[in-house]
This record gives C-alpha cells, sequence and structure tokens, in this order.
C-alpha cells in the first residue's frame, strides 16, 4: 500500500537540520541527521518512520515567546532607567 503523500524529512520530529557557520548567522543546509535510521538524509528524502514535528514546533514556539518576554522586561528596565535620568 502506498502513502496518498510522502512527507519530506525536514518536518519529521526525528530529522535535526545541519548547519553550516556563515558571515552573522548559520545557514540551514540541504541535508540533516535522522534519529531513526542514525544516518545523514536529504531534507526531501522520505521514509516509512515520517511523524509530525507538532510537539518540537510548539516547544520551539514557547521557547521563542520566553526569551521575547525576557527581551521585554530589558528593554522596559532600560526605558525606565531612560526616564529617570531625563527627569532628574
Amino acid at each position: 500500500m502506498e502513502d496518498k503523500k510522502a512527507k519530506p524529512c525536514r518536518a519529521c520530529r526525528h530529522f535535526d537540520a545541519y548547519y553550516t557557520k556563515g558571515a552573522g548567522r548559520f545557514k540551514e543546509t540541504d541535508c540533516g541527521g535522522c534519529k531513526i535510521g542514525r544516518k545523514t538524509v536529504k531534507r526531501d528524502f522520505t521514509c516509512a518512520n515520517w511523524q509530525p514535528d507538532g510537539k518540537r514546533r510548539e516547544r520551539r514556539r514557547l521557547d521563542a515567546r520566553k526569551t521575547l518576554d525576557g527581551i521585554l522586561e530589558e528593554i522596559e528596565a532600560i526605558a525606565y532607567i531612560l526616564k529617570e535620568e531625563k527627569d532628574g
């Protein structure tokens, strides 16, 4: 029996992308590691072990939210200090 639509590894919970260091940021490569097969695979490769990446995506979203909340607190503290200095 064949899948209706093959899903790429880049959207699988078992896939971890590889990155290269660029000027000022990291760049995602066209391959990564498969935790199930324990090998390097192309991002667009497909296999029978594909599982949705929902938990990872939610965890990343929550981590980003926590980081942004921390940055907002720091900005508010800086704004408070600048206001106090201005008011004398």
